[in-house]
């Protein structure tokens, strides 16, 4: 039988020869750098450089300390796995199994009254059709802290069944019939707590949350195909294009609380600020979706069964639902409790959809045994 120096003078490598064709299975494991889409965040704290100011968004003095920008798309780390076994030894056909994930994506914010003299929450009053804000920390009102956080996470799999469509030397072409399985989840979580220091109600203290929260999975069958070029014996190039039809659920969970204490009761509520009766509960969607997967790979092969790879992959969602993106600013405070809503039920639930993608490069090692 041909050794693997052998294929040296025919540049088939791994594709034709025989020896080459012994493996029958396959592990991958990478580590991605992937950049995703953002998500537009509401002005959800202010502060103002005037000792009288409110942080309402129509004053000068006014300054945006969180929110009002994009977040969550920057550089993230992951990883990806790939594993798969021929079920014939010419290597026509085969199971696989594909799993990658992102790593958590979080932008936060802390603030109180010994770096924000003045700190607060800004909203559209609906009432009066004007800014307005909620005051957290002020020298003559109150003495108070905000803990604001919004985490993004992704993570898909597939299974599918891979069958040789054409081969020809250095040069092979698979189709791919199977499963994908796509899951995106947001969260921003708004809490703040005040003591007042007015006369009227002095040393009350109002503890308050807002979460927001979207959960998206996908579930849909998978066609895909792949195309390996063997460069020399031990450089070789892929391309894969891999298409998800099927089905998603979006469900979006709104909730609050407040909390106040005047020291001899404590009186709780299922709202906070923007959360009120009129967007507060669980919303959920289903809809016709697609997940698209594209991707390069260039790979160097260190041993007989060990290789390194570099590669470069594009990942597309026609339809979420991004948590940032359901929060309404519009507050109509006749129904704050203990008022009954009077005039326009706000804030709202936008149910606001969006596409996603993330995109990025992976650093794999790969073994055939």
């Amino acid at each position: 039988a041909p050794s693997l120096k052998d294929c040296v003078s025919c540049r088939t490598g791994c594709l034709d020869c025989d020896p080459c064709r012994n493996p029958r299975g396959w592990l991958n494991a990478g580590y991605l750098l992937w950049w995703a889409k953002s998500s537009d965040l509401p002005v959800l704290a202010t502060t103002s450089s005037d000792p009288n100011g409110t942080g309402n968004l129509d004053e000068a003095a006014t300054a945006i300390v969180f929110g009002g920008t994009s977040i969550n798309g920057e550089a993230r780390g992951g990883g990806k796995f790939d594993a798969g076994w021929w079920l014939d030894g010419g290597q026509h056909s085969a199971l696989q199994m594909t799993y990658f994930f992102l790593g958590e994506k979080e932008e936060s914010f802390f603030g109180s009254q010994e770096k924000y003299p003045i700190l607060a929450r800004p909203f559209f009053n609906v009432e009066t059709a004007a800014e307005d804000a909620r005051l957290i920390a002020d020298p003559n009102v109150a003495d108070g802290s905000m803990n604001l956080r919004a985490v993004t996470q992704l993570h898909t799999s597939a299974l599918a069944y891979r069958h040789l469509l054409s081969r020809r030397p250095g040069c092979r072409i698979d189709y791919l019939l199977g499963y994908r399985f796509a899951y995106l989840g947001d969260s921003v979580y708004i809490a703040h707590s005040s003591t007042s220091l007015e006369d009227a109600d002095l040393g009350t203290v109002v503890d308050l949350t807002d979460s927001f929260e979207t959960r998206n999975t996908f579930h849909g069958g998978e066609i895909g195909f792949e195309l390996q070029q063997q460069l020399d014996h031990n450089w070789s190039c892929v391309l894969s294009a891999r298409i998800a039809i099927g089905g998603s659920r979006s469900e979006t969970q709104i909730s609050g609380s407040t909390s106040t204490d005047d020291g001899d009761t404590i009186d709780t509520t299922s709202s906070g600020l923007l959360v009120q009766d009129s967007n507060r509960g669980v919303f959920r969607d289903n809809d016709f979706n697609t997940v698209s997967d594209f991707g390069i790979t260039l790979s160097r092969r260190i041993t007989d069964h060990i290789s390194l790879s570099f590669s470069y992959n594009f990942l597309f969602w026609s339809h979420v639902l991004r948590a940032s993106e359901q929060i309404d600013r519009n507050v109509n405070p006749t129904q704050i409790p203990p008022g009954p809503l009077m005039g326009a039920p706000l804030p709202a639930f936008p149910n606001d959809s969006t596409s996603y993608w993330a995109h990025g490069i992976n650093f794999n090692i790969a073994g055939q045994f």
